[in-house]
Order: structure tokens, then sequence, then C-alpha cells
């Protein structure tokens, strides 16, 4: 090889290289802003605002999936905790999208079963079977098998 090549590949080797330290500075600032976004949701109890630190950590993963992974396992659990419905489409999204985590997919779908579990095992539902029109009048309760109804 002539010398030109030899510096011309050291030069490209250095070249890519330094892409890596701005990746990893990166990865720690993504890291530093989810542990931030832990501890406004856990600490100060400021759901609202570790929702939003969630949303920019996905936004700005990249190609780190498993930071996004997490923000959204994480942001699932603040949802509930609000009471939001909106937590069943991000664990169904982690179920769907990050497959390749093991763990954080173990976490939804547990999640996700345990609420559905819950919703069979209180084994009570309401719904409607009959509308009085006019009004009438109702004398006694429902049957105890719940087949009969005077009126």
């Amino acid at each position: 090889m002539t010398r030109l090549t030899v510096t011309l590949i050291a030069v490209l080797l250095g070249v890519s290289g330094m892409g890596a330290p701005h990746a990893q500075q990166a990865d720690a600032q993504a890291e530093k802003l989810l542990a931030s976004a832990q501890h406004k949701a856990t600490v100060e109890g400021d759901l609202k605002g570790a929702i939003e630190d969630y949303k920019k950590i996905i936004a700005g993963a990249g190609t780190n999936r498993r930071l996004a992974a997490q923000a959204l396992v994480e942001m699932a659990e603040c949802y509930q905790k609000l009471g939001d419905t909106e937590w069943r489409q991000i664990y169904a999204r982690v179920l769907r999208d990050f497959a390749d985590h093991k763990d954080l997919v173990v976490i939804a779908r547990a999640r996700l079963g345990r609420a559905e579990s819950a919703q069979r095992a209180s084994g009570m539902s309401s719904r409607q079977v009959w509308v009085v029109s006019p009004p009438a009048v109702i004398y006694g309760t429902v049957s105890h098998d719940g087949r009969y109804l005077p009126y």
C-alpha cells in the first residue's frame, strides 16, 4: 500500500470513530432525562409532567429502541395512575413494536392481562333489559334468579 492509502484509511477510521462519543453522550443525556421523568412521577407526583418528559424521550430516542420502550412502559404506568385509558394503547404498542425487548413485553402483557382478569373477576355487569314507556308503577323487586319482575 502506498503511504497516501494508509493515511486515507487512518483518517476515515478516525472520522467514523468520532460519531461514537457523540452517540454515547446523547444516550447518557437521554438516560438522565428518563431518570428525571421517573423521579418526577414517583417522588414529586407530577404525572402529567412526567408524561410530557416521556414523550420527549420517545421522540428523541432515535435508534435506541430500548430507551423508547422503557419510556413507553413508564408513560403507560402514569396514564394508568391517572385513570386515563390511554395506557392500554401504549402497552399494546410495546407488544406490537418492541417485541425484541422481552422483559418490557412481559411487563406490558402482565399489566394488560391483569386488567382483563380483574374485569372478569368482578363478575358483575349491568345491561339494560327493559325500558318502561310510559312510566309504569313497579311493585316489588326482580326475582332472585333475575327472570321475573312484577309490574
